[in-house]
């Protein structure tokens, strides 16, 4: 029965993270580019996982009967949604930026390597085509 649970939680962690966390949105041919975006997207859940008792509840304008559910528990994306709040309250050490001026940009004349091609990975196998119906186009009807 626990590995139903848990089962069940690794399904709602794939469902959240693929539409509100773009744990699918990137195309790369880098496995490993690959392999750290899917890391971060795992810390980003972590973090709203370890926020929740941080996080006050802010249902949107049309969900005014979840205001008498305060004591709920939060969904990852209720989470998501007052996760802005307790970000401006930490604030954060960095300075402001400071201008620079204009970047010089690359140097004329300078070349990229070309990436090394990669074999086409097929998902489905093609299908012969069938030439029933190239021979019924050929035909006129006089």
């Amino acid at each position: 029965m626990r590995h139903a649970y848990e089962r069940f939680d690794l399904e709602h962690f794939f469902g959240f993270a693929k539409t509100h966390l773009l744990l699918t949105s990137i195309q790369t041919p880098e496995l490993a580019s690959e392999a750290s975006w899917f890391r971060l997207a795992c810390l980003a859940y972590h973090q709203l996982w370890m926020a929740r008792h941080l996080v006050d509840h802010l249902p949107l304008p049309w969900q005014k009967h979840l205001l008498a559910k305060r004591d709920k528990k939060l969904t990852p994306r209720m989470i998501q949604r007052g996760f802005f709040r307790l970000i401006q309250q930490i604030g954060s050490r960095a300075s402001p930026p400071k201008p620079r001026g204009i970047s010089l940009g690359r140097a004329p004349g300078t070349q990229f390597e070309s990436r090394p091609l990669r074999p086409l990975i097929k998902f489905h196998p093609s299908r012969p085509r069938c030439c029933c119906k190239e021979s019924d186009n050929s035909k006129t009807v006089a």
